[in-house]
């Protein structure tokens, strides 16, 4: 091929390109990005190809990408109402605009932080039940018996045994007792009750199912119930609604209009008190 043809053909692929890429951008179709073709824009990680990245690398370059665009959008927005704002005509309308967005947001923000409160407060209550219920189980083998003289250097073990034999009829010896002894400090008037830890759930509950012998007399015998029961427990009583009332196994019973019923808790209280 002769020198005068190559530079024919030169010159036809260079008319011919500007044609092609003229009728590309006239069909609006955009062409493809490739960032291996971009370093400039794109500087991919450690100068590898898109196709040499890690799932890592490529998440973190994605990541950055998208940040500066955010970053670059928002100063171009600021930017705009900056200049906007120098306008005296476009103040009231940007004013109302803000006061929408502001509502808005303050709307969704309360919205959220109702709902996240209400679910702490769910946690909780149910976090609290559980503890009482672990306090309640560790207290399962205790009983208090109120209204046993106090004396001086006296043997609470020794005054529990008496009043089981003697009162109760029910017959056991030191062994069947980890321990006994009077609650809180020393009072000026009155005895202090005494706490018995029985060494079985057996022995607890033979006592406890003969505490009825003890009526008409100033002993009673009740169990070792946590605080939060205590005055659920006080609640229900003072409540007047039942003819009787209870507690078996940490549990709280009344007698309503003859029939046994169990409160769990104040919201129970409060739902039999309001039908009632």
């Amino acid at each position: 091929m002769t020198r005068s043809n190559k530079n024919n053909k030169n010159k036809s692929a260079a008319t011919q390109s500007p044609a092609k890429s003229s009728s590309a951008s006239s069909s609006g179709e955009q062409p493809a990005v490739n960032l291996n073709d971009q370093p400039e824009k794109y500087c991919l990680p450690g100068n590898k190809t898109l196709q040499e990245l890690t799932v890592d690398e490529l998440h973190k370059f994605i990541s950055s990408e998208i940040a500066g665009a955010v970053a670059t959008a928002l100063a171009n927005i600021e930017t705009q109402l900056s200049v906007a704002l120098r306008c005296d005509s476009m103040k009231p309308v940007l004013q109302d605009v803000v006061k929408v967005v502001v509502n808005e947001a303050t709307t969704v923000f309360n919205d959220a932080l109702t709902a996240k409160t209400s679910r702490l407060e769910s946690e909780i209550v149910s976090l609290r039940k559980e503890l009482d219920d672990v306090d309640m189980y560790q207290r399962r083998l205790n009983l208090v018996i109120h209204g046993i003289p106090e004396d001086a250097n006296e043997d609470c073990e020794k005054k529990a045994l008496e009043l089981f034999h003697n009162k109760l009829q029910v017959h056991m010896d030191r062994s069947a007792i980890q321990r006994a002894h009077r609650l809180g400090q020393k009072r000026s008037q009155g005895s202090r009750p005494i706490i018995v830890r029985f060494v079985s759930y057996k022995h607890r509950s033979t006592v406890y199912g003969k505490k009825k012998l003890l009526k008409g007399s100033k002993i009673t015998i009740t169990e070792n119930l946590t605080r939060h029961r205590l005055a659920l427990y006080k609640q229900v009583h003072a409540s007047k609604l039942f003819s009787a009332t209870w507690t078996m196994d940490g549990q709280i019973f009344g007698l309503l209009n003859g029939k046994k019923t169990l409160i769990t808790s104040e919201v129970d209280l409060s739902e039999i008190m309001r039908k009632n």
